[in-house]
């Protein structure tokens, strides 16, 4: 976050948290946990699969128990700015998640749909001149049943 982002319009301020979020699954995705938890504030709090995980540790304790063998994807749309405050901001949006459990060595893996649809609320707050991570949520709109 630049000097000027705190103030920025909001069409600027969307453009640069939405590119956060999408920074932040991406990183999931890829099980880069180290540059993902960075992303939170040193208390940050993570509501993921039912649970509140709290600090930046115990966050990256409980990555750390991801099976390494799947594949997934999340992807994230309709972001919008829910809420603005005076040193928070609040973004909301729906994240779709694919996933394989054993993805073929090599080849594209064959999968029947999405596994979740999950409305992500995430607030972020300035931290030394950058927007990091105070709370997010990630609550299930949809559980979709396999073929």
């Amino acid at each position: 976050m630049t000097d000027s982002s705190a103030n920025s319009s909001t069409p600027l301020l969307l453009a640069e948290l939405t590119q956060q979020l999408h920074q932040f699954f991406r990183q999931l995705d890829e099980y880069r946990y180290d540059d993902m938890v960075a992303m939170f504030t040193e208390d940050g709090l993570w509501l993921r699969q039912g649970q509140h995980i709290r600090g930046r540790a115990a966050i990256r304790d409980v990555l750390a128990t991801r099976p390494a063998g799947q594949r997934i994807r999340h992807v994230m749309t309709n972001a919008f700015i829910a809420e603005r405050q005076e040193g928070r901001v609040r973004l909301e949006a729906y994240m779709t998640a694919y996933r394989h459990e054993n993805p073929p060595a090599s080849g594209v893996p064959v999968i029947t749909g999405p596994f979740r649809l999950n409305l992500v609320s995430t607030v972020y707050v300035p931290v030394n001149g950058q927007w990091l991570i105070a709370e997010q949520s990630m609550v299930p709109e949809f559980i979709i049943e396999p073929a």
